[in-house]
């Protein structure tokens, strides 16, 4: 069984614990913030899973994986996750 659960983006660099087989299926403002809503597999394992956001025009590491983006305030942002 998998679900898809609202994670609000509060900071530029933040970490979640996510099921192994997760991924980003929309990222978007909602009233004022900015929230990616993440499908999991609840059965399976938990891993933590490092992200960053960047704003157009910023550098972003190569390894980086872009996991979608949305605009606000005039400005478009980036979520991407970011590997050690």
């Amino acid at each position: 069984m998998r679900t898809i659960w609202k994670h609000p983006i509060r900071s530029f660099e933040f970490t979640l614990p996510l099921s192994e087989n997760w991924r980003v299926v929309l990222v978007e403002t909602q009233g004022k913030d900015a929230c990616a809503w993440i499908e999991h597999y609840p059965d399976e394992a938990s891993v933590s899973v490092s992200f960053q956001v960047f704003r157009t025009g910023h550098s972003i590491p190569f390894s980086a994986r872009w996991q979608g983006s949305w605009q606000d305030a005039g400005f478009v942002w980036h979520l991407y996750q970011v590997f050690a």
